[in-house]
């Protein structure tokens, strides 16, 4: 089910230090969604112990309810979390208007310090999160802008804040993946009609 759906960074807007960027939305299940983020590390700057960055107001995210997943020790962390719920609201640029939960979600490096002394990015890992409860089914042209903080060092151990805003957008997934699901979905209901095909004769 997850290949119904999937949301892509179109931009973001970012200081220097972290960049944090857009993996993706896919549906899973129905209709629960999943946050993808894809983050690095910009030249001239380090990740230490308990450096960390948070997603601000996700929609649809709860503890209890919502998982996490994030790198565990490679290329970066293991990444602790931290859940803050903040106050239900409508979920944004959806219409008719609808209620959902919101959450700011906190990822923490519980691992070892990851420098990059350049020239290019770093790449910290993937990182996600679960919707905890059911979302409207998105509209192709459902946008939504998510912002972002970080604390983070620069390469001499300063301490550096970080800000950002990634604006993802939902797209459509290709035709070709629409035919692979259909055929996953068509090979049981094949057996079971030759199955019982076989149980008839035989009686």
């Amino acid at each position: 089910m997850a290949v119904l759906g999937v949301i892509h960074q179109i931009g973001s807007t970012a200081q220097a230090g972290l960049m944090v960027s857009g993996g993706g939305i896919k549906k899973f299940g129905d209709p629960f969604y999943i946050y993808i983020f894809e983050v690095s590390l910009d030249p001239g700057f380090q990740v230490e112990l308990f450096d960390n960055f948070t997603l601000h107001e996700l929609g649809g995210v709860h503890d209890p309810g919502s998982t996490t997943a994030a790198p565990g020790g490679s290329p970066s962390g293991p990444w602790a979390t931290s859940f803050t719920n903040q106050p239900s609201g409508p979920l944004p640029n959806y219409s008719p208007p609808t209620i959902v939960q919101f959450a700011d979600l906190e990822f923490i490096n519980a691992g070892f310090d990851v420098q990059n002394k350049g020239p290019g990015e770093v790449p910290l890992g993937e990182f996600r999160v679960v919707t905890a409860a059911s979302l409207p089914e998105l509209p192709p042209n459902y946008f939504v802008d998510i912002a972002w903080t970080a604390n983070i060092h620069d390469i001499d151990g300063n301490p550096v804040k970080d800000h950002g805003i990634v604006h993802l957008t939902l797209i459509t997934p290709e035709p070709a993946s629409l035919l692979m699901l259909g055929a996953g979905l068509g090979l049981p209901a094949a057996w079971l009609y030759a199955r019982r095909r076989r149980r008839t004769r035989s009686t």
